[in-house]
C-alpha cells in the first residue's frame, strides 16, 4: 500500500477542511437551487447564486472509470506513485476523483466515499467498499 501524496493547500481546501466533520463528507450546497457543488467554488455552477452552505452529504456513489497514474508532470508528485484512482458519481449528484482503497473495487461498483484528513488543512477522497471501515493506507 502507498501513502497519499502531499498536496498544496488552497483557500477553498482550507475552508472545506474547516467545515468537515469526522466521518462526514462535507460539500457546498446551493441555498437557492439545492445543487451539491464539487469542487468547491464561489458561486453555484447551475444558478450562479453566491449563497453556498457547507453541509454533510450522503457518501454513496458508483465507480464510473478507473486509472493508474504512474507519472506526474507536477514536481511535487514526481518521486511518488503509482496512484490507483477512480472517477465516481455520487448519489447526491457530483462527480469526483478519489483514491481507490483496495483491489476489489471495479468499474460499476457501488462505493462509499471517505473524506480523510491529510495534514492539518487538507482532505482527500477515498473510494471504499460500502460498510467497510476506512484505512490509513491506500493503493
Amino acid at each position: 500500500m502507498l501513502d497519499l501524496p502531499e498536496f498544496e493547500t488552497t483557500d477553498m481546501s482550507r475552508e472545506r477542511a474547516r467545515h468537515a466533520s469526522e466521518g462526514a463528507l462535507t460539500l457546498q450546497v446551493c441555498d437557492k437551487c439545492g445543487l451539491v457543488q464539487y469542487p468547491s467554488r464561489s458561486v453555484c455552477r447551475d444558478c450562479l447564486s453566491p449563497a453556498l452552505s457547507w453541509s454533510a452529504v450522503p457518501t454513496a456513489g458508483r465507480v464510473i472509470a478507473m486509472a493508474v497514474v504512474h507519472a506526474s508532470l507536477h514536481s511535487q508528485f514526481r518521486e511518488q506513485g503509482p496512484w490507483h484512482i477512480c472517477s465516481v458519481v455520487l448519489d447526491a449528484g457530483p462527480r469526483m476523483l478519489a483514491f481507490i482503497a483496495d483491489d476489489a473495487i471495479r468499474r460499476g461498483d457501488a462505493i462509499e466515499i471517505q473524506d480523510q484528513l491529510v495534514g492539518e488543512e487538507r482532505r482527500v477522497l477515498i473510494a471504499k467498499q460500502p460498510g467497510l471501515p476506512g484505512t490509513g493506507e491506500h493503493r
